[in-house]
Protein backbone atom coordinates (compact mmCIF):
# COMPACT_ATOMS: atom_id res chain seq x y z
CA UNK A 1 0.00 0.00 0.00
CA UNK A 2 1.18 3.69 -1.01
CA UNK A 3 2.06 6.24 1.60
CA UNK A 4 -1.02 8.14 0.34
CA UNK A 5 -3.12 5.20 0.99
CA UNK A 6 -1.61 4.31 4.81
CA UNK A 7 -2.36 8.44 5.23
CA UNK A 8 -5.96 7.92 3.97
CA UNK A 9 -6.52 4.98 5.96
CA UNK A 10 -5.41 6.43 9.00
CA UNK A 11 -7.41 9.36 8.75
CA UNK A 12 -10.28 7.42 7.95
CA UNK A 13 -9.88 5.12 11.15
CA UNK A 14 -9.29 8.28 13.21
CA UNK A 15 -12.55 9.68 12.50
CA UNK A 16 -14.97 6.26 11.78
CA UNK A 17 -14.03 4.58 14.49
CA UNK A 18 -14.74 7.06 17.17
CA UNK A 19 -17.64 7.84 15.47
CA UNK A 20 -18.65 4.48 15.35
CA UNK A 21 -18.38 4.50 18.73
CA UNK A 22 -19.94 7.37 19.74
CA UNK A 23 -23.47 6.12 18.25
CA UNK A 24 -23.42 3.05 19.99
CA UNK A 25 -23.29 4.97 23.45
CA UNK A 26 -25.82 7.43 22.11
CA UNK A 27 -27.87 3.62 21.54
CA UNK A 28 -27.25 2.32 24.64
CA UNK A 29 -27.76 5.76 26.29
CA UNK A 30 -31.27 6.02 24.41
CA UNK A 31 -32.11 2.47 25.68
CA UNK A 32 -31.18 2.58 28.96
CA UNK A 33 -33.40 5.93 29.23
CA UNK A 34 -36.36 4.46 27.49
CA UNK A 35 -37.15 1.15 29.10
CA UNK A 36 -40.94 1.67 28.85
CA UNK A 37 -43.91 -0.02 27.78
CA UNK A 38 -45.94 0.22 24.51
CA UNK A 39 -49.13 -0.75 26.24
CA UNK A 40 -50.07 2.56 27.61
CA UNK A 41 -53.27 4.07 27.02
CA UNK A 42 -53.26 8.33 25.65
CA UNK A 43 -55.00 8.85 29.19
CA UNK A 44 -52.36 7.26 30.76
CA UNK A 45 -49.98 9.22 28.92
CA UNK A 46 -51.58 12.28 29.47
CA UNK A 47 -51.51 12.10 33.43
CA UNK A 48 -48.10 11.07 33.56
CA UNK A 49 -46.84 13.84 31.27
CA UNK A 50 -45.99 17.21 32.49
CA UNK A 51 -47.27 19.06 29.91
CA UNK A 52 -49.51 18.64 26.88
CA UNK A 53 -50.02 20.84 23.92
CA UNK A 54 -50.96 21.17 20.37
CA UNK A 55 -48.31 22.81 18.53
CA UNK A 56 -47.54 23.72 15.19
CA UNK A 57 -43.58 23.23 13.95
CA UNK A 58 -41.66 25.68 12.72
CA UNK A 59 -38.20 23.83 12.68
CA UNK A 60 -36.39 20.70 13.37
CA UNK A 61 -32.54 20.59 13.28
CA UNK A 62 -29.73 18.83 15.17
CA UNK A 63 -28.75 20.08 18.05
CA UNK A 64 -26.33 20.08 21.32
CA UNK A 65 -27.63 18.71 24.52
CA UNK A 66 -29.68 21.96 26.34
CA UNK A 67 -27.15 24.42 27.82
CA UNK A 68 -24.54 23.32 25.48
CA UNK A 69 -22.91 25.72 23.10
CA UNK A 70 -22.58 24.35 19.58
CA UNK A 71 -19.26 23.85 18.47
CA UNK A 72 -19.77 21.83 15.10
CA UNK A 73 -19.72 18.60 16.82
CA UNK A 74 -19.40 15.75 14.24
CA UNK A 75 -22.04 14.28 15.98
CA UNK A 76 -25.44 15.75 17.77
CA UNK A 77 -26.58 14.44 20.89
CA UNK A 78 -30.87 15.53 20.46
CA UNK A 79 -32.76 16.75 17.47
CA UNK A 80 -34.35 19.72 18.37
CA UNK A 81 -37.57 21.03 17.59
CA UNK A 82 -39.09 24.93 17.21
CA UNK A 83 -42.93 25.27 17.53
CA UNK A 84 -45.71 27.48 18.17
CA UNK A 85 -48.17 26.40 20.92
CA UNK A 86 -51.59 26.46 19.71
CA UNK A 87 -53.67 25.06 22.12
CA UNK A 88 -52.56 23.90 25.96
CA UNK A 89 -54.13 20.68 27.75
CA UNK A 90 -51.70 20.67 30.94
CA UNK A 91 -48.88 23.09 31.33
CA UNK A 92 -50.11 26.18 31.82
CA UNK A 93 -49.33 26.19 35.73
CA UNK A 94 -45.79 24.34 35.62
CA UNK A 95 -41.90 25.36 35.43
CA UNK A 96 -42.62 26.33 31.88
CA UNK A 97 -45.95 28.21 32.21
CA UNK A 98 -46.75 27.86 28.82
CA UNK A 99 -49.49 29.63 26.70
CA UNK A 100 -51.10 30.21 23.57
CA UNK A 101 -48.60 31.66 20.74
CA UNK A 102 -45.70 30.92 22.86
CA UNK A 103 -42.79 29.76 20.58
CA UNK A 104 -40.75 26.99 22.63
CA UNK A 105 -37.87 24.48 22.00
CA UNK A 106 -38.63 20.86 22.32
CA UNK A 107 -35.56 18.17 22.88
CA UNK A 108 -35.87 14.77 21.38
CA UNK A 109 -32.98 12.33 21.46
CA UNK A 110 -30.80 11.77 18.78
CA UNK A 111 -29.85 8.43 17.65
CA UNK A 112 -31.83 7.04 20.54
CA UNK A 113 -34.02 4.16 20.20
CA UNK A 114 -36.62 6.17 21.85
CA UNK A 115 -36.27 9.58 20.30
CA UNK A 116 -39.02 11.47 17.65
CA UNK A 117 -37.25 12.74 14.54
CA UNK A 118 -38.08 13.87 11.15
CA UNK A 119 -41.75 14.88 12.49
CA UNK A 120 -41.08 18.06 10.83
CA UNK A 121 -41.79 18.63 6.77
CA UNK A 122 -41.55 22.21 5.26
CA UNK A 123 -43.33 20.72 2.42
CA UNK A 124 -46.70 19.39 4.48
CA UNK A 125 -49.40 21.98 4.34
CA UNK A 126 -49.64 21.42 8.37
CA UNK A 127 -47.55 20.69 10.97
CA UNK A 128 -49.64 20.90 13.85
CA UNK A 129 -48.91 17.84 16.57
CA UNK A 130 -50.02 16.76 19.94
CA UNK A 131 -46.73 16.63 22.16
CA UNK A 132 -46.85 15.09 25.14
CA UNK A 133 -43.70 15.25 27.48
CA UNK A 134 -41.72 15.64 30.80
CA UNK A 135 -39.98 18.69 31.96
CA UNK A 136 -36.58 17.92 32.30
CA UNK A 137 -33.05 19.61 33.56
CA UNK A 138 -29.78 19.00 31.95
CA UNK A 139 -26.26 18.17 33.32
CA UNK A 140 -25.57 21.83 32.84
CA UNK A 141 -28.84 22.71 35.36
CA UNK A 142 -31.44 23.92 32.29
CA UNK A 143 -34.77 23.43 32.24
CA UNK A 144 -36.06 21.97 29.00
CA UNK A 145 -39.18 20.24 27.48
CA UNK A 146 -38.43 16.66 26.34
CA UNK A 147 -39.94 14.20 23.83
CA UNK A 148 -39.46 10.99 23.77
CA UNK A 149 -41.24 7.83 21.72
CA UNK A 150 -42.28 7.17 25.21
CA UNK A 151 -44.68 10.04 25.33
CA UNK A 152 -47.57 10.47 23.38
CA UNK A 153 -46.33 12.38 20.73
CA UNK A 154 -48.97 12.57 17.48
CA UNK A 155 -50.12 14.28 14.18
CA UNK A 156 -53.22 16.28 15.15
CA UNK A 157 -54.86 15.00 12.03
CA UNK A 158 -54.99 11.24 12.79
CA UNK A 159 -56.62 12.33 16.48
CA UNK A 160 -60.17 10.97 16.99
CA UNK A 161 -62.79 13.66 18.15
CA UNK A 162 -63.25 11.32 21.71
CA UNK A 163 -59.47 11.56 22.13
CA UNK A 164 -59.31 15.22 21.37
CA UNK A 165 -62.39 15.91 23.74
CA UNK A 166 -60.08 13.35 26.43
CA UNK A 167 -57.48 15.67 25.96
CA UNK A 168 -60.02 19.08 26.79
CA UNK A 169 -61.82 17.34 29.74
CA UNK A 170 -62.06 13.31 30.73
CA UNK A 171 -58.55 12.31 30.70
CA UNK A 172 -57.59 14.93 33.33
CA UNK A 173 -59.77 12.39 35.80
CA UNK A 174 -56.29 11.20 36.40
CA UNK A 175 -57.31 9.44 39.77
CA UNK A 176 -58.39 5.99 38.07
CA UNK A 177 -55.95 2.96 36.88
CA UNK A 178 -56.06 2.01 33.28
CA UNK A 179 -55.05 -1.85 33.24
CA UNK A 180 -52.44 -2.79 30.34
CA UNK A 181 -53.40 -6.61 29.20
CA UNK A 182 -50.64 -8.43 27.46
CA UNK A 183 -50.14 -11.93 28.71
CA UNK A 184 -51.76 -13.32 26.11
CA UNK A 185 -48.90 -12.52 23.71
CA UNK A 186 -46.20 -14.26 25.51
CA UNK A 187 -48.42 -16.94 27.15
CA UNK A 188 -50.99 -17.96 24.28
CA UNK A 189 -53.54 -17.91 26.61
CA UNK A 190 -55.92 -14.80 26.39
CA UNK A 191 -57.81 -13.99 29.38
CA UNK A 192 -61.68 -14.64 29.68
CA UNK A 193 -62.79 -11.92 29.71
CA UNK A 194 -61.14 -9.49 27.02
CA UNK A 195 -62.59 -6.90 27.03
CA UNK A 196 -65.03 -5.55 29.72
CA UNK A 197 -66.66 -1.94 30.06
CA UNK A 198 -67.39 -2.43 34.13
CA UNK A 199 -63.72 -2.26 34.43
CA UNK A 200 -60.67 -0.17 32.54
CA UNK A 201 -58.87 -2.81 31.11
CA UNK A 202 -57.09 -1.78 28.04
CA UNK A 203 -56.49 -4.89 25.74
CA UNK A 204 -55.06 -4.14 22.29
CA UNK A 205 -52.91 -7.28 22.16
CA UNK A 206 -56.18 -9.02 21.65
CA UNK A 207 -57.78 -6.32 19.86
CA UNK A 208 -54.38 -7.05 17.49
CA UNK A 209 -54.34 -10.79 16.94
CA UNK A 210 -58.53 -10.74 17.04
CA UNK A 211 -58.47 -8.22 13.87
CA UNK A 212 -60.79 -6.22 16.22
CA UNK A 213 -61.26 -2.09 16.54
CA UNK A 214 -59.37 -1.25 19.58
CA UNK A 215 -62.12 1.05 20.97
CA UNK A 216 -60.36 2.14 24.19
CA UNK A 217 -57.50 3.33 22.27
CA UNK A 218 -59.33 5.06 20.03
CA UNK A 219 -62.66 6.22 21.77
CA UNK A 220 -62.26 5.16 25.67
CA UNK A 221 -61.67 7.40 28.55
CA UNK A 222 -61.83 6.15 32.33
CA UNK A 223 -63.87 7.66 34.48
CA UNK A 224 -65.03 7.15 38.38
CA UNK A 225 -68.48 5.87 38.64
CA UNK A 226 -69.44 6.91 42.65
CA UNK A 227 -72.72 4.28 42.23
CA UNK A 228 -70.57 1.10 41.85
CA UNK A 229 -67.34 3.10 43.72
CA UNK A 230 -65.02 2.33 41.27
CA UNK A 231 -63.43 2.99 37.63
CA UNK A 232 -65.06 1.77 34.16
CA UNK A 233 -64.98 3.02 30.68
CA UNK A 234 -67.34 5.78 29.94
CA UNK A 235 -70.16 4.13 27.66
CA UNK A 236 -71.57 6.34 25.61
CA UNK A 237 -71.19 8.06 21.87
CA UNK A 238 -69.09 6.23 19.42
CA UNK A 239 -67.26 4.31 22.29
CA UNK A 240 -70.32 2.61 22.98
CA UNK A 241 -71.26 1.77 19.03
CA UNK A 242 -67.65 0.77 18.86
CA UNK A 243 -67.93 -1.98 22.10
CA UNK A 244 -71.19 -3.28 21.03
CA UNK A 245 -69.99 -3.92 17.40
CA UNK A 246 -66.60 -5.53 18.24
CA UNK A 247 -68.71 -7.54 20.30
CA UNK A 248 -71.03 -8.66 17.89
CA UNK A 249 -68.47 -9.05 15.41
CA UNK A 250 -66.22 -11.91 17.79
CA UNK A 251 -69.75 -13.79 18.18
CA UNK A 252 -69.63 -13.85 14.13
CA UNK A 253 -65.99 -15.19 13.88
CA UNK A 254 -66.99 -17.80 16.81
CA UNK A 255 -64.57 -16.14 19.50
CA UNK A 256 -65.72 -16.41 23.27
CA UNK A 257 -66.95 -12.31 23.59
CA UNK A 258 -69.32 -13.20 26.62
CA UNK A 259 -68.18 -12.42 29.84
CA UNK A 260 -71.16 -11.70 31.70
CA UNK A 261 -74.87 -13.27 31.64
CA UNK A 262 -76.25 -10.17 30.06
CA UNK A 263 -73.94 -10.03 27.27
CA UNK A 264 -76.30 -13.41 25.98
CA UNK A 265 -78.51 -10.97 24.55
CA UNK A 266 -76.22 -11.19 21.83
CA UNK A 267 -77.77 -13.82 20.77
CA UNK A 268 -81.37 -15.33 19.73
CA UNK A 269 -83.72 -18.00 20.31
CA UNK A 270 -81.33 -21.32 21.57
CA UNK A 271 -78.33 -19.62 21.26
CA UNK A 272 -79.66 -16.92 23.60
CA UNK A 273 -80.95 -19.79 26.17
CA UNK A 274 -77.59 -22.35 26.01
CA UNK A 275 -75.66 -18.97 26.93
CA UNK A 276 -77.90 -17.98 29.91
CA UNK A 277 -77.75 -21.98 31.03
CA UNK A 278 -73.91 -21.60 30.82
CA UNK A 279 -73.84 -18.65 33.47
CA UNK A 280 -76.78 -20.59 35.47
CA UNK A 281 -74.80 -23.59 35.91
CA UNK A 282 -71.27 -21.71 36.72
CA UNK A 283 -72.60 -19.86 39.55
CA UNK A 284 -74.25 -22.64 41.02
CA UNK A 285 -70.55 -24.45 41.08
CA UNK A 286 -69.13 -20.60 42.72
CA UNK A 287 -72.02 -21.50 46.12
CA UNK A 288 -70.97 -23.01 48.93
CA UNK A 289 -72.84 -26.40 49.72
CA UNK A 290 -75.42 -26.06 52.08
CA UNK A 291 -77.64 -28.45 53.57
CA UNK A 292 -75.68 -31.42 52.14
CA UNK A 293 -74.45 -34.41 54.66
CA UNK A 294 -71.50 -36.58 54.34
CA UNK A 295 -72.65 -40.32 54.18
CA UNK A 296 -69.82 -41.19 56.97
Amino acid sequence: MSTDGLLSFSVITMWFLPACLLMLIQAARGKEQCICSQLHHPQDKFCSADFAFRVELLDGYDSPAPGEADEDQLFYSYWMYTAQIVEVFKGAESDMRANVDDILDFYTPQRALCGRVSLYDEEQPSNEYLFTGTIEVSESGVTYAAITGCTWVEKWSDLKEEQIEGLRGSYSSCNCTIYPVSGEKFTGKPPRNRFNIQTCVFNPVSAKNLQVTDCELLYGSCIWNGERNGCEWKNEGLFQTCFQARKQSLVRKGKPAVSTRAECSLFNGRKKKQCIMKFLKAARKERPMVGRRSRH
